[in-house]
């Protein structure tokens, strides 16, 4: 009895089972960052950037996604928006781009800004580092 589990043991492929396990923890560490982290971080840059100034939405880029599945088939759907805009502090211009996700906490926001160019939007930055910043949805 004992040598047939120790037969069993032996046959199995530990670094097969080990590889297997490392590539499945790092597709959850994928999937679970851009479900969740992504909100999460933009959270606590909102909390930490104590400077606020105006800033002029350039342009709204929609991110798509592709989704795959055997009952609906390939799927195309806007997962976030990349708005780039520019500011001014301290009488230097600055420039980024802020990725936007597409949620119903969002959307009013996303639609305010997505009307055209120029528009206003509030731009929260870092006091020390001002070109690490983040819009605002508050007018």
């Amino acid at each position: 009895m004992i040598q047939k589990i120790r037969e069993k043991i032996d046959s199995w492929d530990f670094k097969a089972i080990l590889q297997t396990s490392f590539a499945l923890a790092i597709i959850f560490f994928v999937v679970f960052y851009f479900l969740t982290m992504r909100g999460r971080l933009r959270e606590v840059d909102k909390e930490t950037f104590k400077g606020q100034t105006t800033g002029k939405v350039i342009s709204v880029t929609p991110k798509e996604v592709m989704s795959q599945t055997r009952s609906r088939g390939t799927e195309i759907y806007t997962d976030s928006y990349d708005v780039l805009y520019k500011y001014i502090v301290n009488g230097q211009l600055y420039q980024q781009t802020d990725n936007i996700r597409l949620t119903v906490a969002n959307k009013r926001f996303l639609n305010r800004i997505s009307k055209g160019s120029d528009e206003s939007v509030v731009v929260a930055f870092d006091l020390n580092d001002p070109k690490n910043s983040i819009l605002m949805e508050g007018r």
